[in-house]
């Protein structure tokens, strides 16, 4: 069969695809996808493509998790986020290439507590903490985990993307 180069329009609507033998696009108001006789050639959306690195966000604040969750996805990450070190373990860690946004202060395992067992095992993990605690009350136990950044709460978003990428490269 011979490559038609068939598009369909934003609304999925049939194109000479479906007149190729091809199912018609459907990804609605967001982009669409340039069909050929081969399948899909590519697809185009609005916005960043999803980056390899998976982020691990811990923080127990229902809200701030939401916020930083969906200011990570924005900015093209894929985000797993959790309440606590305890709900990640349960999950496991990642295979490939990741790193953790993690609040210092969490009930059950704390996040120092976690990053220092990580160090410690085989499994290590560029980190980025997060904190609403005094500079003077964690400092000096952060800085001996070498983490990409320290910000404390409240911070920028930008910030918080800037050391994700950080920990990307």
């Amino acid at each position: 069969m011979a490559d038609t180069g068939a598009v369909s329009d934003l609304r999925g609507s049939p194109s000479s695809s479906v007149r190729a033998g091809l199912p018609p696009a459907d990804l609605g108001p967001r982009g669409i996808f340039a069909l050929s006789s081969e399948g899909v050639r590519a697809a185009y959306r609005a916005g960043p493509m999803t980056r390899r690195l998976r982020v691990l966000l811990v923080d127990d604040d229902d809200s701030v998790r939401r916020a930083l969750a969906r200011a990570i996805r924005r900015a093209g990450f894929d985000v797993q986020a959790f309440r606590s070190v305890e709900a990640l373990l349960a999950l496991g860690l990642p295979e490939g290439e990741a790193c953790l946004v993690l609040d210092v202060n969490l009930p059950g395992i704390d996040g120092i507590a976690f990053k220092q067992t990580l160090a410690a095992g085989s499994r290590d993990l560029p980190t980025i903490f997060i904190t609403a605690l005094e500079p003077a009350k964690v400092s000096e136990a952060l800085a001996a985990l070498s983490p990409v950044a320290v910000l404390y709460k409240p911070f920028d978003n930008d910030d918080l993307i800037a050391a994700i990428e950080r920990a990307h490269g």
